[in-house]
């Protein structure tokens, strides 16, 4: 019999900590060997950047949701560079763009034409902080869960317990079948996702069991989306910086992440920036031998990319100060 490799697929709104999970799963991985496939909606690859070195095999698809790359033949092409018969990988893990669509990127694995993969089980990475405000301004993603087999209610120590059972409730009123998962930071026993054995039971040849139909003929969620990259070899001021992403971003931006050289004196590490919302958060890490370079992402709705432009090259330093030692004033980089 043909071995078959077990494909699990993480799915999750803009910023519920989808790359958390997965690096946690790399981490975590029990021994086996993992393929990843990362979909950025970006023309840069952010969160393929972030995933951690503990997978045997990575892949990226960039610039575009995976389920129209999946049309083009793109994800299938991934898989098979994945899958084959030569393969040694006990897993592979898909983490889709925060705009994928998740009923449509199972109903086109299902319809792969790779004979050595079986989807094994679909992760929804919810966001506890702001789950139901999303759900108000973007019903068409939230309305897709019913495809997940597992729900990683993520973000649980930023949410007060009568916050945490209210969302619980509105998740179950969503879809009845699902396993709650509560978490922070993407720490979730890998033992309960990887070798599942609650996946719902799917018949690829029927498409209308997943509301589909002819997957070019209906809209989709990122059609109301823009990205807009930045890169720059010049630092940035760290004290512009903060401010700006406090009060001067736009509210039309709700998603933003990259990295980020402020060439400060004395460190001059790489920053990992992210921002959800309103919230954003800076981490300390290392270059890796890369050189030095400003790369940031930014999703929202219609975007003033001029202006954008012209805000982020104000933030440009053009002589950067020794205040290295006063680094803790000015933002929190945990």
């Amino acid at each position: 019999m043909t071995k078959k490799i077990p494909v699990l697929v993480i799915v999750g709104f803009l910023g519920s900590g989808k790359t958390s999970l997965l690096n946690h799963v790399l981490s975590e991985n029990k021994g086996l060997k993992i393929g990843v496939i990362v979909n950025d909606f970006g023309a840069i690859n952010i969160d393929s950047m972030l995933v951690a070195r503990q997978t045997d095999s990575k892949l990226e698809l960039s610039n575009g949701c995976i389920c129209c790359s999946a049309d083009e033949g793109g994800l299938d092409d991934a898989i098979t560079q994945l899958a084959h018969s030569g393969s040694l990988l006990d897993y592979i893990v898909i983490e889709a763009s925060g705009l994928a669509e998740p009923h449509d990127l199972v109903y086109l694995l299902s319809q792969s034409k790779n004979k050595y993969i079986e989807l094994d089980s679909v992760i929804a990475v919810i966001d506890s902080e702001t789950v139901i405000e999303q759900s108000e301004k973007h019903p068409g993603f939230f309305k897709q869960l019913d495809i997940a087999d597992t729900v990683v209610l993520n973000k649980t120590d930023l949410v007060t317990k009568k916050q945490l059972a209210k969302v619980k409730g509105y998740l179950h009123f969503l879809n009845e079948r699902i396993r709650l998962i509560e978490t922070s930071h993407g720490a979730v026993d890998t033992r309960l996702l990887l070798n599942s054995d609650v996946a719902l039971k799917r018949d690829p040849s029927n498409g209308d069991q997943l509301n589909l139909g002819n997957h070019s003929q209906h809209s989709h969620i990122h059609d109301d989306f823009d990205t807009f990259e930045f890169s720059t070899k010049n630092p940035i001021d760290p004290k512009k910086f903060e401010l700006y992403m406090k009060e001067g971003i736009p509210k039309s931006i709700y998603r933003a992440k990259g990295f980020v050289y402020f060439g400060i004196k004395g460190i001059e590490q790489k920053f990992i920036f992210q921002l959800v919302g309103a919230r954003h958060t800076l981490k300390l890490d290392d270059w890796r031998g890369q050189s030095p370079t400003t790369d940031l992402v930014f999703i929202g709705k219609d975007i003033d990319k001029i202006s954008l432009k012209s805000d982020l090259n104000a933030l440009i330093d053009e002589a950067p100060e020794d205040i290295s030692g006063n680094l803790m004033n000015i933002f929190d980089y945990r």
